[in-house]
């Protein structure tokens, strides 16, 4: 339920990535979520305004984990890079 802070944000998915450690990273049009496979934990991701750390978009089009881990995350308002995602 996208009110439950602990499930997807929206239960449209757009994308999905399985990064290197086997955790999957769900993008919906209503955030970012990554969830962790060991625990069950799911952790949202979302567009805060005025805050130069957050994503640009909540609209998540497209996600990619580049050969250094990095996750790249392509939102309606353009690309994102994150080291603090990094899982």
């Amino acid at each position: 339920m996208p009110e439950d802070t602990g499930s997807l944000s929206n239960n449209i998915v757009i994308c999905l990535l399985e990064d290197e450690r086997k955790n999957l990273w769900i993008g919906t049009d209503n955030g970012l979520n990554h969830l962790d496979r060991t625990s069950g934990q799911i952790k949202q991701f979302h567009y805060k305004n005025g805050e130069s750390n957050s994503l640009t978009n909540d609209l998540i089009n497209h996600l990619y984990q580049g050969r250094d881990g990095l996750l790249w995350i392509c939102t309606a308002s353009g690309l994102n890079r994150s080291r603090s995602l990094k899982t």
